[in-house]
């Protein structure tokens, strides 16, 4: 009896994920502003340096909210498996974030505010991921208060891909995927604050 009910249970999941993902539609979720400070010697410039060379961020970045294991750092990539449980599931996944940071004008209030765009985007990670996030896309906000002290701000969203309220299967599971991104904003913050004042 409970092999022929798991085994219908599947066929009932696959079967409704699979009419969910066709009225799939993606939307963003705000993430908290992260209000921070880097005191450095010469910070600006060892700013300049880590946000060209996004690998000292990720050699230092540690993946929270979940059990870690397997990180991985490849160029400007960044790899783990991720166990996290909620609301009675458990899934395990594998997170490939590739990420790219550009300096750019005009993306923040101030005239002395320098502007960075970071991208993480998962399109590498194991379905999952894929099927539940697109991407983390962040702006860093700086300003340079001396040759040794930046106030930074770290903002922005997630951009995740909603089902149909009757897709329970995808919308429970892509809480636990969602929130195991979530968690990675704040070790991002860790990770460039630690990559910049070790320069």
């Amino acid at each position: 009896m409970q092999i022929i009910l798991k085994i219908q249970t599947i066929v009932f999941c696959s079967l409704v994920a699979f009419q969910g993902q066709a009225y799939a539609s993606t939307s963003t979720e705000t993430i908290e502003t992260q209000s921070f400070n880097i005191m450095t010697e010469g910070a600006f410039q060892k700013l300049q340096f880590t946000t060209n060379n996004p690998r000292n961020i990720l050699e230092k970045f540690e993946p929270g909210g979940a059990i870690i294991t397997n990180k991985k750092v490849y160029n400007n990539s960044i790899e783990f498996t991720a166990e996290k449980s909620a609301n009675g599931f458990t899934r395990i996944t594998t997170v490939r974030g590739d990420v790219k940071i550009k300096e750019e004008a005009n993306l923040c209030p101030g005239k002395t505010a320098r502007g960075y765009s970071i991208v993480m985007d998962f399109s590498n990670s194991d379905d999952l991921i894929k099927e539940h996030c697109k991407d983390i896309q962040l702006l860093l906000c700086v300003t340079e208060k001396s040759d040794d002290f930046l106030e930074a701000k770290l903002s922005g969203a997630i951009t995740i891909i909603d089902y149909p309220f009757y897709d329970v299967v995808n919308r429970v599971t892509g809480s636990v995927v969602t929130d195991v991104i979530k968690d990675q904003v704040k070790p991002i913050e860790k990770a460039l604050i630690a990559a910049v004042e070790q320069k």
